[in-house]
């Protein structure tokens, strides 16, 4: 699973469903989430978006992307 906490959550948490464990009396209660992206990762690649749009990638922007994400998370906080 993704390393989520409570400021990093997935950042599109739904029901997680498996082949043969859908029934009608479980599909309200079937609450685990499936793995993805987390809330960083979804402010990061907007961040490399938005970097990128100013030039050519450099590997640079990767580290700055998450350091934005970063920041993000925390003012989510405030």
């Amino acid at each position: 699973m993704a390393d989520t906490k409570p400021e990093n959550p997935l950042a599109f948490p739904r029901a997680g469903f498996h082949p043969g464990e859908l029934t009608l009396g479980n599909m309200r209660t079937c609450t685990q989430p499936e793995e993805g992206m987390t809330l960083r990762d979804y402010f990061a690649a907007h961040a490399m978006a938005a970097l990128i749009s100013r030039g050519a990638f450099e590997d640079e922007h990767a580290e700055e992307a998450f350091k934005t994400a970063d920041a993000m998370l925390a003012a989510r906080k405030e």
